[in-house]
């Protein structure tokens, strides 16, 4: 191999991790979007709802809900892609987003009933919940661990923010189910959950995309 075919190789790495960032990027969008037209088009569904209720197999969006959780996925699988200098951050997304294929395809039963106060909590509510729970806060260490390790200032500081959200954020979902099982706080809570986590996705995708850090 020659020298100049040599040094196009590791050339080529700051592109394909914009690429990877652009396609998290995108895939954020179009997970967000999914989310918000499936919660508009399914009558009776409330702020106090679950947002897992809209995968519930009788729900008249499900499949859409379906194609935001794989969108998420997606997207938290690509970042890893393009964070991959990190190893540890790049781990933490890939987790995160096997766990979110997994939400996608074993979705809740009618009223996502989870423990400890609902008897009729299935192992398919336990298996979604905890795959979903995991997920996110899988997701939620890979913001921390990304802004300790990150040298650009704007990747860092916007990770830490929202790593430290999702700690607060998760912490209170808890809380909150063992306090009730379902309720206006438990959904606005996982809302808030979801909203953290798909935003710091396109933020810092974005902004990987722009000026990715070299391998």
């Amino acid at each position: 191999m020659s020298a100049d075919r040599t040094a196009a190789v590791p050339a080529r790495a700051p592109a394909l991790n914009r690429g990877f960032a652009a396609a998290a990027g995108l895939a954020a969008v179009i997970a967000g979007a999914c989310l918000s037209v499936a919660a508009v088009r399914t009558p009776g569904y409330s702020a106090a709802d679950y947002l897992s209720e809209l995968g519930v197999g009788t729900a008249p969006r499900s499949a859409l809900y379906r194609v935001a959780v794989l969108y998420a996925a997606l997207g938290v699988g690509m970042l890893g892609g393009a964070l991959r200098r990190v190893r540890l951050v790049s781990g933490f997304l890939l987790v995160s987003a096997a766990l979110f294929v997994g939400s996608a395809s074993v979705t809740c039963t009618p009223g996502c009933p989870l423990p400890p106060h609902n008897p009729e909590t299935t192992l398919r509510d336990v298996f979604h919940a905890g795959t979903s729970a995991g997920a996110l806060g899988f997701a939620g260490l890979a913001m921390l661990a990304l802004a300790a390790r990150w040298p650009d200032p704007l990747v860092a500081g916007v990770s830490r923010v929202a790593g430290w959200l999702m700690v607060g954020l998760i912490a209170a979902a808890g809380t909150a189910l063992l306090v009730q099982s379902a309720g206006l706080a438990n959904g606005m809570l996982e809302r808030a959950v979801v909203t953290v986590a798909l935003g710091w996705l396109l933020v810092v995708s974005v902004a990987v995309a722009i000026r990715p850090a070299p391998d």
